[in-house]
């Protein structure tokens, strides 16, 4: 993952900064909570629900796939024999 001034950061949060979205912003549009929008660009173990994206990909204008093409690019599937 991405460090910053060593304080780790999730895809989600370099996707806000990339588009320049203020958390704040979304948490009151999408009724999600400021501190559930926290952990989710904070927090790396903490997990995106899909209603979540979908209120977020609403409020900024984006289809939700562009949001978990992002978000879901390190995942791979397990080979098997």
């Amino acid at each position: 993952m991405t460090q910053i001034s060593s304080m780790s950061m999730t895809i989600l949060d370099e996707y806000f900064k990339i588009k320049s979205i203020k958390k704040v912003d979304i948490a009151h549009k999408t009724d999600t909570g400021s501190s559930r929008i926290s952990h989710l660009s904070r927090n790396l173990t903490t997990n995106l629900k899909v209603d979540e994206l979908y209120l977020i990909a609403l409020d900024i204008y984006v289809e939700p796939n562009e949001i978990l093409l992002k978000v879901c690019k390190h995942l791979k599937l397990k080979k098997v024999k």
